[in-house]
């Protein structure tokens, strides 16, 4: 197996520091995208995401992957081996590699505080957008309650506090996973709920399918039953397909 390097732009992009620390939890070495030695056939880069630091890499030895984690296709890059997208229908769009973004336990920051009672039904991690905050509202009329977006331990404290992660899609004619925010749901064994995926590819029985939000006003009544789709999703992101499983076992 090629040596494995992640590579970062050195704009920092605060929506992907989930996926960058799961590359440090995963001990996987990272450099700068304009760091990357083309010419070593020894080496495997993984760089993600594309913006205008991105150059090309012509006569390329080393094995130059793009980690597609935005939600639509990208021109092909010269020296660019293979193109990975973590979600199924995304993949066969891009026509890339279907590879699972695995997780960490130590994603959650820390499972050592005494447990606390939950005080959100939902977090959603989202950008809200109309459609988003329309489905919002309507759960909030119907007497259920979310938690504010937040990040580092003001995040953790939420989370710690929410009984559910609540993936709505941006757009209806994009029905793709976000793969950074299963991660999250898997590390604090939160239950996730998300709109129907045109193709779930990997997920089956780990997350639960809504396809009308009404339906998720029974919440109040099955903690019991929404807690073993946490516990199954961290068995299945953070001990059986691991990020550096994953990685490894596609690379």
């Amino acid at each position: 197996m090629s040596d494995i390097t992640f590579a970062r732009t050195r704009y920092d992009y605060k929506t992907y520091s989930d996926y960058y620390k799961l590359v440090e939890l995963s001990g996987f070495p990272v450099c700068y995208v304009d760091e990357i030695n083309a010419q070593d056939a020894s080496q495997c880069y993984i760089f993600s995401p594309k913006n205008g630091e991105i150059g090309e890499w012509h006569d390329a030895k080393a094995k130059i992957i793009h980690w597609n984690l935005e939600r639509d296709p990208y021109p092909p890059t010269i020296g660019v081996a293979e193109t990975w997208c973590s979600d199924a229908t995304l993949a066969r769009k891009c026509n890339a590699r279907y590879v699972v973004m695995g997780s960490h336990p130590r994603l959650c920051v820390s499972n050592s505080e005494a447990p606390v009672l939950p005080e959100y039904d939902f977090a959603m991690l989202s950008y809200m957008t109309n459609r988003r905050s329309l489905v919002r509202d309507r759960l909030l009329q119907r007497g259920l309650t979310f938690a504010p977006n937040a990040w580092d331990m003001e995040r953790h404290k939420i989370l710690k506090r929410s009984r559910t992660m609540l993936h709505v899609h941006q757009d209806q004619d994009k029905r793709y996973l976000a793969p950074q925010r299963w991660c999250i749901a898997a590390a604090y064994h939160l239950p996730l709920i998300t709109e129907a995926l045109e193709d779930p590819g990997a997920f089956g029985s780990d997350v639960m399918v809504s396809r009308m939000f009404s339906d998720l006003c029974y919440l109040n009544g099955e903690v019991t039953r929404l807690q073993a789709y946490g516990d199954a999703l961290y068995q299945f992101l953070c001990v059986e397909r691991t990020f550096r499983k994953c990685v490894e076992s596609a690379v």
